[in-house]
């Protein structure tokens, strides 16, 4: 008997857990630090195949700053079930196979689906707009600076999605479906609104997501490092869990929840799909199935929306109550110097060559700084709130310490470093807004919490400027002044 218990216990997920209060994902994701703009929506010309029309969508997120969708329509009037696609990050958005393949097998099934492309892919593919991997570091350190994430705008583009598909006229109830980062959003949306009735979560990943877990960054939560049970069992809405791994399922899974196992590769595979099908067919009292057959893939063009807008994230970035940085530098992070001429000491970091040598001809010891920057140590540093500048603060502050160092001489976003490490410095080229980071250069660690709003002074800095040679003389002259109190 007690085996027996065991094993009911087992195929129930085991022990309850409580579940995590949505108000508290709601704060630590950011949501609502951008202001939301009216949706606007922009219909494109229609697409029909087999009797399925598909048509590009464009909906305005942010003031200035659209995301672009896809709309698949079965044949009649409706009023439909609809189902919201969430994409992954699979390189692509509404356009990849995962996002077009169930989205026409629903159709079939005489569902409306919406797939949402996340901002940063296909023809929202824009620098400034970028959250993804190694080209969005930049974006998700700034929305964290300013108190949001890049998850935050993921949700929120689902959430005009949603918006849109209340609007429309035509359709009854919503449900949300993704796979792996697309089961990510999918899982979040249908925690925060209870207006979706149900999710599909194909390929799931455990959440919230790890610095070093793989994957991208930009499913991390701020502040909620590593997998959380508790945010499983928030999921209160009927669910279908469908993985691609031979393992149990995941802790805390809710008791509306059912999970399946699909092994094959990670993607919405076709197995899943029926298994997805059969899932609605029971919730929705729909069909139940569809003949999947050949499922289309139409070409991006067939699905490009016409605007996605002017703005960049630091265009609509513009928090009432950011986070505040309070410098804590980090003492440890390992440096080497390279040291070069006579005089007082004085640490370099960013600085070229050129300036290296104004500096000594200004009757400098000028000692060049390296640190290492480490990718995963900076998104690391976003989920548990530990600004990644104050490593590079504690290598300024550690190495002048070493060298007996009077000062610093730094460029750009090395500025903040400065101020972080509190000893006094030259700056060239100080940075004043987000705008003027330069991503090819400048590191991601630049954006500290709070830092560009308002627009940041320097207040420990002798001087600022662009003229190397003009730093380098007011360094050399405010050090020969330190006897008379000048410095």
């Amino acid at each position: 008997m007690e085996m027996w218990n065991l094993l009911i216990l087992l195929a129930c997920g085991g022990p309850t857990v409580n579940p995590a209060d949505p108000q508290r994902l709601r704060e630590a994701l950011g949501l609502g630090v951008i202001p939301r703009a009216p949706l606007a929506p922009i219909e494109g010309a229609a697409t029909v195949v087999d009797g399925v029309r598909v048509i590009p969508v464009s909906l305005q997120l942010y003031p200035g700053l659209r995301v672009s969708a896809a709309l698949w329509l079965p044949p009649g009037d409706g009023p439909f079930d609809a189902a919201l696609v969430a994409h992954g990050h699979f390189g692509e958005g509404k356009t990849a196979g995962e996002s077009q393949a169930p989205a026409f097998a629903l159709a079939r099934a005489g569902y409306a689906a919406l797939a949402v492309d996340t901002l940063g892919v296909e023809e929202g593919d824009l620098p400034g707009r970028r959250i993804h991997f190694e080209g969005g570091a930049h974006n998700r350190a700034l929305l964290v600076a300013a108190g949001s994430s890049a998850m935050a705008t993921q949700i929120e583009g689902l959430q005009a999605g949603v918006q849109y598909l209340q609007g429309r006229g035509d359709i009854d109830q919503i449900v949300v479906i993704g796979a792996s980062g697309g089961a990510v959003q999918a899982h979040y949306l249908s925690v925060l609104d209870q207006s979706i009735v149900g999710a599909v979560l194909a390929a799931y990943v455990p959440t919230p997501r790890e610095a070093r877990a793989g994957g991208c960054a930009c499913d991390a939560v701020p502040g909620w490092p590593g997998p959380d049970p508790s945010l499983t069992a928030a999921l209160a809405q009927p669910s279908l869990w469908l993985t691609e791994l031979d393992q149990p399922a995941p802790k805390g899974l809710p008791r509306r929840a059912e999970h399946e196992v699909s092994v094959g590769p990670h993607s919405y595979t076709e197995p899943m799909i029926a298994e997805t099908l059969a899932f609605l067919g029971e919730l929705l009292d729909g069909e139940g199935s569809a003949d999947l057959g050949q499922l289309p893939n139409l070409p991006a063009e067939a699905l490009r929306s016409s605007d996605v807008g002017p703005a960049s994230l630091s265009d609509v970035l513009n928090p009432p109550h950011p986070p505040r940085w309070r410098p804590d530098p980090d003492l440890d992070t390992p440096t080497t110097a390279t040291c070069d001429g006579v005089g007082p000491v004085v640490i370099a970091a960013g600085a070229r060559a050129d300036e290296l040598q104004a500096l000594v001809q200004a009757g400098l010891k000028v000692c060049a700084l390296t640190v290492t920057f480490d990718e995963v140590d900076q998104e690391a540093g976003l989920i548990t709130q530990r600004p990644y500048v104050d490593r590079f603060a504690g290598a300024l502050l550690s190495a002048a310490r070493r060298e007996r160092a009077e000062a610093l001489y730094v460029t750009r976003a090395w500025g903040v470093a400065a101020e972080g490490a509190g000893l006094p410095y030259v700056l060239r080229e100080p940075l004043t807004r987000p705008q003027d980071v330069d991503t090819a250069q400048d590191p991601p660690w630049v954006h500290a919490p709070g830092w560009w709003w308002p627009t940041p002074t320097y207040p420990g800095a002798i001087l600022t400027g662009d003229d190397p040679a003009a730093l380098a003389a007011a360094l050399a002259a405010a050090l020969a002044g330190r006897r008379t109190g000048q410095l």
